[in-house]
């Protein structure tokens, strides 16, 4: 009886080994395999002289697109079909309608639809034939909240008062009086509101003068309750004065 109960705890040890080795090997259980990387395919391609490019981000079963026209810039959403991608901003409304980008093994082929570039200010219409002139593929580390934490100086409301555009030209806001912008910051995240409405929410932290987490090396300053940030996010340029509530709440 004893030994029965000796050999049937060992083959129990040998069964939960194997059981620890199978699973360490294939990748699995808890933060195994490519749970703290995401999938990025960037797409290129040139017509007329102006670069396009289509960075495809796939992570934890999400799948979304960054789209730069030369400098201009739009993301969302995307689902693919073939080799076409069709691509919903993230601000959706008849002012930013679905379009649909066509790709190859050798990069962007073409667009169609209407795509009308952050903040709004200006838009492209296909059909446009386009070059492919090339397609990556890279695994890129996702910054999760708490792996660096925000600058405590950045929590907080800031209201956007200006932009500065690709040609440097800076624009005061509210543009036309109709355009308006805030920037949430948490301890490890940033909501961007236009116009009172979130239209995105990144993970993001902060690391010698910089932000992490943002798709774009996007570096940051403040001076006193005035932010300035600068790097490819949407526009080049930021100006930001922090407020205790937004002017539109």
């Amino acid at each position: 009886m004893k030994k029965n109960f000796f050999l049937n705890g060992v083959l129990f040890i040998i069964m939960v080994f194997g059981l620890v080795l199978f699973s360490c090997d294939t990748g699995g259980g808890g933060g195994g395999g490519d749970g703290d990387f995401s999938t990025v395919t960037t797409y290129k391609g040139t017509a007329y002289g102006k670069p396009y490019v289509l960075e495809i981000d796939e992570y934890n079963g999400e799948t979304t697109f960054t789209f730069y026209s030369g400098s201009e810039e739009s993301y969302g959403t995307a689902v693919k079909n073939g080799n076409n991608w069709t691509l919903t901003p993230t601000l959706t409304s008849a002012s930013y309608p679905t379009f649909y980008v066509s790709v190859s093994s050798s990069g962007i082929t073409g667009l169609n639809g209407i795509v009308t570039f952050y903040p709004g200010f200006t838009s492209e219409s296909g059909p446009i034939v386009i070059t492919p002139t090339g397609v990556t593929v890279e695994k890129v580390p996702v910054v999760q909240g708490g792996l660096v934490q925000n600058d405590s100086s950045l929590i907080g409301k800031w209201e956007v008062e200006s932009i500065l555009d690709a040609d440097n030209s800076v624009h005061n806001l509210p543009y036309n009086e109709i355009e308006s912008f805030g920037f949430t910051f948490t301890s490890d995240s940033l909501m961007i509101y236009q116009n009172g409405y979130l239209i995105d929410n990144h993970h993001c932290g902060t690391q010698g003068g910089h932000i992490l987490g943002m798709g774009s090396d996007l570096a940051y300053s403040i001076n006193g309750n005035e932010l300035t940030l600068n790097g490819n996010f949407i526009y080049p340029g930021w100006t930001a004065r922090k407020v205790a509530t937004y002017s539109w709440e």
